[in-house]
């Protein structure tokens, strides 16, 4: 059968003060074929919450996230998101650069979100646990879904995803 889950976006959460940052997800049992009882598995799904254009707008007001543009860099240049860094899907997904470097290429780009930037100097904030919105030109688009899955390979917990891109950004 299907079942549709309706939910607020569960956010990233620590289980206690010395555990790490866990994503995004929700756990679940099946019915066993008769529907008499559960299937004794627990199966967990990874979740990533989109942002809305006034959700993202008030990010970006206050600073409280990393706003990444997944397009190649002349798409970029051409029209982004206010303070919004760069980082084109391809580098992460074709591994042009290793985890080293892009977690460096975040860090070297917090100078752009002073907030986070002193909590992650202060050790208040792990790099990877950095809150970033990934976006790229239109909802149809893919590019911040393969970098979001990179992003989460290399140990990044707190991410989530403006759908509608450019395209709805700059509609009025």
């Amino acid at each position: 059968g299907e079942a549709i889950v309706k939910f607020e976006c569960p956010q990233s959460y620590y289980v206690n003060n010395n555990d790490k940052l866990h994503v995004p997800h929700l756990h679940y049992f099946i019915s066993n074929n008769n529907n008499s009882g559960w299937n004794p598995t627990l199966y967990t799904q990874r979740i990533i919450c989109h942002q809305d254009k006034k959700q993202l707008q008030q990010l970006i007001k206050t600073q409280c996230a990393v706003i990444i543009n997944a397009l190649p860099y002349a798409e970029y240049i051409k029209n982004r998101i206010p303070n919004s860094v760069p980082l084109p899907y391809t580098i992460a997904t074709q591994h042009q650069v290793s985890k080293k470097q892009l977690i460096d290429y975040i860090q070297d780009m917090l100078v752009h979100y002073p907030k986070i930037h002193n909590k992650v100097k202060q050790g208040k904030l792990d790099i990877l646990n950095v809150p970033i919105v990934v976006y790229c030109y239109k909802s149809t688009c893919n590019a911040s879904m393969l970098l979001i899955e990179e992003l989460i390979e290399m140990g990044f917990k707190d991410i989530r995803e403006y759908p509608g891109g450019i395209v709805d950004w700059i509609k009025k």
